[in-house]
């Protein structure tokens, strides 16, 4: 399934992170996040969700922005690679976190500046017979592409504390810095 607009290229570095069969914790909440940079614009241009279970099913998905970060938890952070070669060699400024113990508090997730930018539900077949891949991009909530503006915004992907038995996801964020 997939769930996309066009994506307004935006100028500067693009990046992407993955983490692939990341193992859910039991009611998993945050399992993976895309963390701004201190002196970068940071502008998320593409989601990408797959993954399996133990039996077939779907699962929703919360799209969340948070104005302080996670903390605690188990995680690993995934590096960000250059999309382009021919860019600035500067390493990622935004971090990828992929969790495997929930975070032990989630980040602030209140309006006007952040909290829940919306819901999707994601196909996880078996190993036997995997799903295709949900797609967010471009202007994932109907309006301009999300920007993090600071090293305290968030975005999480959150699976709502429901359990999902056996559950492996892979995802990747791709970026532009500026």
């Amino acid at each position: 399934m997939t769930q996309s607009v066009a994506v307004v290229p935006l100028g500067g570095a693009v990046y992407s992170a993955t983490v692939a069969a990341l193992a859910l914790a039991v009611t998993a909440t945050d399992f993976a996040t895309l963390s701004g940079a201190a002196g970068k614009i940071i502008t998320l241009n593409r989601i990408a969700i797959s993954g399996v279970a133990t039996a077939a099913t779907s699962a929703t998905l919360l799209l969340i922005k948070r104005t302080t970060l996670d903390t605690g938890g188990t995680a690993t952070n995934p590096a960000g690679v250059l999309i382009d070669s021919g860019q600035s060699a500067e390493a990622a400024r935004a971090v990828m976190a992929a969790y495997t113990a929930n975070p032990a508090a989630l980040g602030t997730a209140t309006a006007p500046l952040g909290g829940t930018l919306a819901a999707f539900t994601v196909g996880l077949g078996t190993a036997a017979a995997p799903q295709p891949q949900t797609i967010l991009s471009g202007d994932i909530v109907g309006s301009p592409n999300i920007v993090l503006r600071n090293s305290t915004d968030q975005i999480a992907i959150n699976a709502n504390s429901v359990t999902i038995a056996g559950g492996l996801v892979s995802v990747t964020f791709v970026w532009t810095e500026a």
